[in-house]
């Protein structure tokens, strides 16, 4: 069994049933431990208000690492690059790729088992629709001009996933496991959250 890890898609992102809600890449603070925590696939980084010395890892959300759904976006609802323009409404088209880029590389690399649904890579638009089952083709079908225009983010991604894919630290089976990559000391603001030896082999 398996689980949709909304805690993550909110942290990122902003709520996901207000519009106009910010999450990290939107520029929302004051999450930044609990934002941790979802990309380490729910594990316990100790009590709130948590700290770099806080991670235990023995227990998590979830029964093992790999039950939890990481994402940011999916069919339902408002499309990842519909969020960042009810968010930022005033971005240029640059900004507002860059802050698809960074919630799609959060979603890539953090532990758990990444989800991106089609088109989200090529920045899907619903023209800010967030219930389009009955909307018809003209809102809901892929755009593949769209995907084309952004190519270069969508072959990042497929990089970055084929690179985890061969790296086993993206494997654990158990939080103790997982916990034994990272040490809170080392997971500050503004490091790369990389489990211990990653980033030397980059």
């Amino acid at each position: 069994m398996v689980f949709f890890n909304d805690g993550l898609r909110d942290l990122i992102k902003g709520d996901n049933f207000v519009a106009a809600a910010p999450g990290f890449v939107t520029g929302a603070t004051g999450n930044e431990w609990a934002l941790v925590a979802e990309l380490l696939a729910g594990m316990t980084v100790g009590p709130a208000p948590y700290s770099p010395e806080s991670i235990s890892g023995a227990h998590g959300r979830y029964a093992w690492p790999q039950q939890a759904i990481q994402y940011v976006s999916v069919h339902d609802n408002l499309t990842l690059y519909d969020k960042l323009v009810a968010t930022n409404p005033a971005d240029d088209a640059a900004t507002r790729e860059a802050r698809a880029r960074l919630a799609l590389l959060m979603v890539a690399l953090s532990q758990g088992v990444p989800f991106f649904p089609l088109g989200a890579t090529g920045l899907r638009t619903k023209g800010g629709d967030a219930n389009s089952y009955r909307s018809g083709d003209n809102v809901n079908a892929i755009d593949w001009n769209r995907l084309g225009r952004h190519r270069e983010l969508n072959q990042l991604i497929a990089r970055v996933l084929i690179w985890r894919a061969a790296q086993p630290e993206w494997q654990a089976q158990s939080y103790p496991e997982l916990a034994a990559l990272y040490r809170g000391s080392d997971i500050q603001r503004g490091d790369c959250l990389a489990p211990r030896g990653v980033v030397d082999r980059v």
